[in-house]
């Protein structure tokens, strides 16, 4: 892109181009005039607030060994460790117990819809 105009990308480059704190800064309307988009700083709290709630909600469905076992690899714990404290033999047993806690949450998470086009 060529700087020519007025856009934010222009007055950022001259800025870095001058190497000068006292070139003019943009204002936070000026950026909402050129169309910079400003991100509410509320989003991720709330998205963070929600999939925690959805976390919780989908542990109250599951059984207490796959509880412990999601707890487990959430804390980072290896495979091995996990088959170990819930007393699986192999860490292959615990990767397919994941595997269907993951299908499962998945589930939980996308409902199958309705078909609302026939009568």
């Amino acid at each position: 892109e060529d700087y020519s105009g007025s856009g934010i990308r222009r007055q950022e480059f001259m800025r870095a181009w001058n190497h000068s704190r006292n070139h003019p800064h943009l204002s936070v309307e000026q950026m909402e005039e050129d169309g910079f988009e400003i991100e509410d700083p509320q989003l991720p709290l709330e998205e963070s607030v929600i999939g925690q709630q959805q976390v919780e909600q989908f542990m109250a469905t599951l059984t207490e060994k796959d509880k412990q076992i999601l707890q487990m690899r959430m804390q980072g714990r290896t495979m091995q460790e996990i088959a170990d404290a819930v007393g699986y033999s192999t860490a292959s047993a615990v990767h397919k117990r994941i595997a269907r806690i993951a299908e499962q949450f998945e589930a939980f998470t996308n409902p199958p819809q309705e078909d609302t086009a026939r009568p």
